[in-house]
Parts: structure tokens; C-alpha cells; sequence
């Protein structure tokens, strides 16, 4: 796989986007991928202060635009212009400077024991053909909840997607008796479940802060041999005069993805709340390291 991307690890994702997007105005609650029509130049800003920071993959605005989340939304109509041009946004962005990911989310429903599992693959078949016509050097699945529905989207990306890589990462929450999903998956259990299945990458992303996913790290990292990506939170979100607030700086952030890259965890990057600033003290943190300084 590291062939084919043409990496060498530890590798630097991007960091929160939505978080980002409401910075800039957009309103809270409002789907993202709304704004590649509505404010391309948002999309433009973030992506490039991104790679300004020395991101080696930035991830598309398509993290909603599987048909289940969009008609959830109410916004179905926009399935392929808003997919595409989040796509072209992301890859217009990065410019031969660093690779893009095409971002595929959860279809945000909670399904029964009685799993239709071809139809979950049909609705990522969907998002990958439209992604695919301006195909993205990988596909990151994450912040899935539900393994069965993490496992058919990947294997309906898959089935269309060719030689691309596909990663999965899921979100869980720190428990007593270990990490796991909201609806009872247990990481360690999923991991190996998701690297039978061939994926290309797996990990772990959002709700948990650099600090809290440290463990998960490490235990994901002795469990299985396919390559990890975390991406956790930049500390836990606050309300405070309709506004979302995340205080962790971004030295502390920058100092807890240090010890997670430490660990041999390939990919690392940022989610809720984090920040272009943030991923360029993990830059500083990682370039200083490969080179002995600390």
C-alpha cells in the first residue's frame, strides 16, 4: 500500500472540517457538503491552510453525500453536483502538493438486528461511482458506529473502487471494560473483523481526545497488522453563546498525536475541533522527531 500512495510514515491527514466550515459562517446543523455549492471559496480556504501546514492528505467534502444522509437532510437532489465538486475542490486544492481522500461517512440511521446489508452496499456503491469520476488517491470511511455498517460500505466501495486504498476508522467511547462502539462493538474485535475483510487502513476517529485514544492506540497497534490512522477530537466540545468551543491548544494537541505517532501508528490527523494550527505543530512535533531533535 505505502507503494502505491507513495508515503512514507507517519503520515499527516488534515484535521476538523466541519468545525472549520462554522468558523466561517456556516451555520451550525447545517450538512456541509452543502457549502462546495454554496461557498466553494470556504472549502478552497480550509484545504489550503491545510497543506500550508504541511498535510500530506486532505480529505474531500463528502462526508454526507451517501444518498441515505442526504435524504435525511432533505437535500437528495444534490447527490452527484455536490459530490463531485467536493472532490474537485479537494484535488484542485492539492495540486500535485499532497494526496486527497475522498470522505465517506455513516448514513446517520440506527439499524435493527434484521440488517439489509445489500442495500447499505448499494447507497456506497452510488457515492463511490459518482466519486470516482474524479477519483481521489484514496477513500476514508470514518466515524462509523456500527461495524455491519462500516463492513458494507467498505465492501461496496470496493467492489467499484479498483486499485484504490480503502480505509475504514470507526469512533468509539472509553468504558470500563475497554473501548467501545455505541452499539456495543468492541475495537479491538472490529479491527480484526475489518483487517479479514482486506481493508487498507483502520483506526479510530473523533469523540476521544489525543489523551483519552492514546490506549486505543495501542492496543489496535499490538492486535493487528494493517496500518493505523487516529484522528481524535481537540478536547471535548462547549456551547457558549450558540457557538461550539474547543480549548485544547494546540502544543497539547500537538504533544498527544507525538505519542500516538510514537507508537508506529502510520496515519495520524485531527477531527472535531481541530485546526489547521494544530496540524502544523503535529508537523513541527513529527519533523523534529524524525530528525533526532527530540
Amino acid at each position: 500500500m505505502w507503494k502505491r500512495l507513495g508515503l512514507k510514515p507517519p503520515v499527516l491527514f488534515d484535521g476538523g472540517l466541519g468545525t472549520e466550515l462554522q468558523k466561517l459562517g456556516m451555520p451550525a446543523g447545517k450538512s456541509t457538503i452543502t457549502q462546495n455549492l454554496e461557498n466553494p471559496r470556504f472549502l478552497w480556504r480550509i484545504h489550503s491552510a491545510y497543506i500550508e501546514a504541511g498535510c500530506q492528505v486532505i480529505s474531500a467534502n463528502t462526508f454526507g453525500g451517501n444518498i441515505g444522509a442526504l435524504r435525511k437532510a432533505g437535500i437528495e437532489e444534490l447527490e452527484e453536483q455536490a459530490n463531485l465538486q467536493g472532490m474537485r475542490l479537494a484535488k484542485q486544492a492539492a495540486a500535485g502538493l499532497c494526496l486527497t481522500a475522498a470522505d465517506i461517512g455513516p448514513t446517520g440511521q440506527f439499524y435493527s438486528r434484521e440488517f439489509a446489508r445489500q442495500q447499505v452496499e448499494e447507497i456506497y456503491i452510488r457515492q463511490a461511482r459518482i466519486l470516482l469520476k474524479e477519483p481521489p488517491d484514496l477513500f476514508l470511511l470514518e466515524t462509523f458506529f456500527d461495524l455491519r455498517e462500516a463492513l458494507a460500505a467498505f465492501w461496496g466501495i470496493k467492489r467499484v473502487c479498483g486499485e484504490i486504498p480503502v480505509g475504514v476508522s470507526m469512533t468509539y467511547n472509553k468504558t470500563p471494560r475497554g473501548y467501545f462502539t455505541v452499539m456495543g462493538d468492541k475495537a479491538v474485535d472490529a479491527a480484526a473483523v475489518l483487517q479479514e475483510a482486506g481493508a487498507d487502513i483502520i483506526g479510530a476517529n473523533c469523540t476521544l481526545t489525543p489523551v483519552e485514544i492514546l490506549d486505543l492506540a495501542r492496543e489496535l497497534k499490538a492486535a493487528i497488522k494493517t496500518p493505523l490512522i487516529i484522528q481524535p477530537n481537540a478536547g471535548q466540545p462547549e456551547i457558549s453563546d450558540d457557538e461550539v468551543i474547543y480549548r485544547m491548544k494546540a502544543e497539547d494537541f500537538a504533544e498527544g498525536m507525538a505519542k500516538i505517532a510514537a507508537e508506529g501508528v502510520e496515519f495520524v490527523g485531527g477531527c472535531c475541533g481541530s485546526t489547521p494550527a494544530m496540524m502544523k505543530a503535529v508537523f513541527n512535533r513529527l519533523s523534529s522527531a524524525a530528525s533526532g531533535k527530540i
